[in-house]
């Protein structure tokens, strides 16, 4: 059972039971009359069907205020500026904000950060950062205080005028000194009865031996030798000496003929300076002509070191070294070496030679 407002009772059970609470669909229920049905239709229409709807509003209203504050902020500030604050307003335009490392960044508030180093910007008056006329030939001007020159390690030296210094850096390669490259040669025909030095790189020093030949030709000249200074016959010895000079036999060996008294039927080949074999053309036993080399010896004391450097270094090389330098007393230009075998040790030299080609 229930009862309506009116009073009246009902069975719910019973459909033959009237019922007043039927919206009837869209329909207001009959019994209702004037503004109870007024009422029931601003009830149904406002505050039910759009009950709905408020949340969604709501959040409509708040993204509104989110993404206009700015705007709104700047409406409320004006509707409630007193009067007489135009001037005060006037009065900060002259105040700007600036990046301490980037001076060349300005905005009109402090809201904004640096867009390269995203510092806050610092506030200063308008006008203030009037720079001095830069000197000529300087296109920027850098300001730090002492503590900050510290910090960062700053050197600085006064400006002038020094000479320009390029170190060119190279590979190169060592090379034998060519100037102190000899070849020995057999200055006659004969046979290398014996080698003194019988293999390639064997050091020698200057006046040893370094092999024995028989010749015939050399044998009858020395005995030319002998007969001459057994005679008496001054001018014949001398031109017996100066024969046997261009044949490489050295005055030393010379007087040890002279002193023997007798022709030797070998002679022997003496190396001419201090150093090692890098070439060896024969073996004992062999016939030689005269003229044909016999060892290749070269001088260790000084090498060369044969560098190629880049086109565009060449511009930097002093000029006329084409046939060497002009004035062999100049310092010139001074070379440092590193090699790989001794890593720690510098060897020095000089530019002594360039290639014309």
């Amino acid at each position: 059972m229930y009862q309506d407002e009116n009073g009246h009772f009902g069975d719910p059970t019973n459909d033959q039971t009237p019922r007043f609470d039927d919206e009837g669909g869209l329909r207001a229920p009959s019994h209702l009359k004037g503004w109870r049905k007024a009422w029931w239709w601003f009830d149904f229409i406002i505050l039910v069907k759009l009950a709905r709807l408020r949340f969604i509003a709501i959040l409509v209203v708040i993204g509104v205020i989110i993404t206009q504050w700015d705007t709104l902020a700047a409406y409320y500030d004006r509707w409630t500026r007193p009067e007489g604050a135009e001037d005060v307003a006037g009065s900060a335009s002259d105040i700007e904000y600036f990046c301490p490392m980037h001076p060349s960044i300005i905005r009109d508030n402090n809201k904004e950060v640096c867009p390269i180093c995203f510092m806050p910007l610092t506030k200063r008056k308008k006008g203030s950062a009037t720079e001095e006329a830069l000197p000529a030939g300087i296109v920027n001007r850098v300001q730090l205080s002492p503590y900050r020159v510290v910090l960062a390690g700053v050197q600085t030296w006064p400006v002038q005028y020094v000479p320009l210094v390029k170190d060119i850096k190279a590979v190169g390669y060592i090379e034998f000194n060519e100037r102190g490259q000899k070849t020995v040669a057999a200055r006659s025909a004969g046979r290398i009865d014996k080698l003194f030095a019988s293999e390639t790189g064997q050091m020698v020093k200057a006046g040893d031996d370094l092999a024995l030949i028989y010749s015939p030709d050399l044998t009858v000249t020395i005995q030319n030798l002998i007969d001459a200074k057994r005679g008496g016959d001054k001018a014949m010895l001398e031109n017996v000496r100066v024969r046997l000079r261009r044949l490489g036999i050295e005055d030393q060996q010379i007087d040890e003929y002279l002193a023997a008294g007798k022709p030797e039927t070998e002679v022997r080949i003496r190396s001419p300076l201090s150093g090692h074999v890098i070439n060896k053309y024969v073996k004992e036993g062999q016939y030689v002509q005269e003229g044909m080399p016999l060892y290749d010896v070269a001088d260790l004391s000084t090498v060369w070191i044969q560098a190629q450097i880049y086109e565009e270094d060449l511009s930097l090389l002093p000029a006329g070294y084409e046939h060497g330098p002009k004035d062999p007393n100049s310092p010139g230009l001074e070379v440092t070496a590193t090699t790989r075998s001794f890593p720690n040790e510098p060897f020095h030299g000089k530019l002594s030679f360039i290639y014309p080609h």
